[in-house]
């Protein structure tokens, strides 16, 4: 009946672990690859951009409405950089505390 269960301390300090190798990578993406280039308008992200067909007609289809939807996403993808980095922060604290404590030994 007995089994090991692994309590919340075990937890925690892997998922500390994955987070302090993965967010890095994924700040990475987001914020130089996607952010930097939707900045300079990549034809590659077009499909990322909401575009609205019917309130760019409104506007004769003008160039800076496309420009400032590519600046709306590259916004978001710069503020969501800003949280893996705050995420990232906190996972590596949580992960330093638990190694102090000697949860986790490298």
């Amino acid at each position: 009946m007995g089994g090991h269960y692994a309590s919340p301390f075990e937890t925690t300090y892997c998922c500390s672990e994955y987070v302090i190798l993965f967010a890095p990578v994924s700040v990475y993406f987001i914020k130089v690859l996607m952010g930097i280039l939707t900045r300079v308008n990549a034809v590659a992200f077009v499909e990322d951009v909401p575009i609205d067909m019917a309130e760019w007609e409104k506007v004769h289809f003008e160039s800076s409405y496309v420009d400032e939807k590519y600046a709306m996403v590259s916004t978001n993808c710069f503020t969501a950089a800003g949280l893996y980095l705050i995420v990232l922060i906190f996972a590596a604290s949580q992960f330093h505390l638990n190694r102090r404590q000697g949860r986790v030994s490298l």
